[in-house]
């Protein structure tokens, strides 16, 4: 197993599933909404639902699947992906031991154990400048500076910078009319929390 940790926004969802795109080759890849029990649990009852296992009305599903995945002579390699994990205890119960599968994990929170660690951060403008000249070839020009102060106002998040260009690129705007865009929408966000009014307790 391996965990991929950051926090919002880094990219943890978007490389595991480019891993998954890029490998294909498994008996069967399944992607679990692990963010809190009622999602992972009904995730791992849909996984046996279609691998047609039979499940008991209210029994849990996660033992049910682990021994399925570890049945002998259980032909391929699966691969388990369980995203927005936070709770290593939670998530424990649904993770097949000994078994020659493969397990991916995202989560914001560090830790994890002895399971395989990859950190993402936050992109300094040395690794969003080479992106952002890539990805916004073909629109007007704009010049180092402009780009600089994209990765500030952003955090340097790596996906915000994504759907930055993908919205600059979709709209055929500048980056200056970018920016300015973007900077109305926070004033009108900070104006709306402003006047919402606070509660007491």
């Amino acid at each position: 197993a391996a965990t991929v940790q950051g926090m919002g926004g880094v990219g943890k969802t978007q490389l595991a599933l480019k891993y998954c795109l890029s490998y294909p080759d498994y008996a069967g890849i399944w992607w679990f909404s692990a963010e809190n029990p009622g999602m992972l649990e009904q995730d791992c009852i849909t996984f046996c639902a279609k691998q047609a296992i039979p499940l008991g009305k209210g029994e849990p599903a996660a033992p049910v699947m682990c021994n399925w995945l570890c049945e002998p002579g259980r032909s391929g390699r699966w691969l388990l992906v369980f995203d927005n994990a936070e709770d290593e205890k939670l998530l424990r119960p649904y993770l097949p031991q000994g078994t020659p599968h493969h397990i991916i994990i995202t989560s914001r929170r560090p830790g994890w154990g002895k399971l395989g660690k990859l950190a993402l951060d936050v992109w300094q403008v040395d690794d969003a400048l080479p992106f952002l000249r890539d990805r916004l070839q073909g629109v007007l020009a704009a010049d180092d500076a402009q780009l600089v102060a994209l990765t500030g106002l952003l955090g340097g998040l790596p996906l915000a910078l994504e759907q930055a260009c993908a919205y600059i690129n979709n709209n055929q705007v500048t980056l200056a009319d970018y920016q300015q865009r973007l900077s109305v929408q926070e004033s009108a966000q900070d104006s709306a929390l402003d006047a919402t009014p606070a509660r007491a307790g």
